[in-house]
């Protein structure tokens, strides 16, 4: 009688993101659909695009969909180079699960892109579609102020515009820290030693002086010859400007 051996083995966890994996797997959101008549919807949007198979997003705005998601503080980055893996923060984590669920699967593209189609064929006023997408939101919104977001922010408050939460950011020379509020507040704090934002060194944008050049606020640092000399928030090489 031939003999068997048992071996004990744990289902691995699939891989994490990559910049590029997540970016792949975008354009093929349809596999993660449970409803077959929707993931056909998805399939049938791209059915005459070469790389697009049931995506959500375009090519176009996914990446400044991720960008938002890293600006406020949502997911980071580990690793280094091209192996950089995506990790959700536990602020991220809790706001997907404070969200309905229409808002965190990939079917609303679908019924919606369904009733684009139906808007095509003039079998639908595109005003209607707007409605109930305004009262869906609607909806949602006095959902939230009723019940609230069973959220636990443990973020450090913008000191200059009192509104937007610091988040860490990865820039030219090294890891910051910037208001979620970004383009409407450009504070900007160095990462401390505690790896919480350094307050005490922040830079503040003008808001009355601006560069005559690419109209973005001034900033006061100070230069190699003389102090108080102003430049523009890039860092653009060249003139100084008081």
């Amino acid at each position: 009688m031939q003999s068997r051996n048992v071996k004990q083995e744990f289902t691995k966890p699939p891989p994490r993101y990559t910049m590029q994996a997540l970016l792949k797997d975008l354009a093929r959101a349809s596999k993660y659909v449970e409803d077959p008549e929707i993931r056909k919807l998805l399939l049938d949007k791209d059915k005459d695009k070469e790389d697009e198979a049931g995506g959500i997003g375009t090519p176009a705005t996914r990446a400044a969909h991720i960008e938002t998601l890293f600006r406020r503080g949502y997911i980071g980055e580990h690793g280094t180079g091209k192996q950089k893996q995506l990790v959700s923060s536990k602020l991220g984590r809790d706001f997907h699960d404070a969200l309905p669920p229409f808002a965190v699967r990939p079917d609303l593209t679908a019924l919606w892109h369904a009733e684009q189609k139906r808007i095509e064929a003039n079998e639908l006023d595109c005003e209607v579609f707007i409605r109930s997408v305004d009262a869906s939101v609607q909806d949602e919104l006095q959902r939230v102020l009723r019940e609230g977001l069973a959220m636990n922010i443990d973020a450090v408050q913008c000191p200059r515009c009192q509104k937007g939460v610091l988040t860490k950011r990865a820039g030219s020379k090294g890891r910051f820290w910037g208001c979620s509020c970004y383009p409407d507040c450009r504070a900007t704090y160095p990462d401390g030693k505690d790896g919480k934002p350094d307050l005490a060194g922040g830079v503040t944008v003008s808001t009355e002086h601006v560069c005559p050049k690419c109209q973005k606020g001034l900033i006061r640092r100070e230069a190699k010859k003389g102090k108080g000399k102003r430049t523009n928030g890039k860092g653009t090489k060249g003139k100084t400007y008081w």
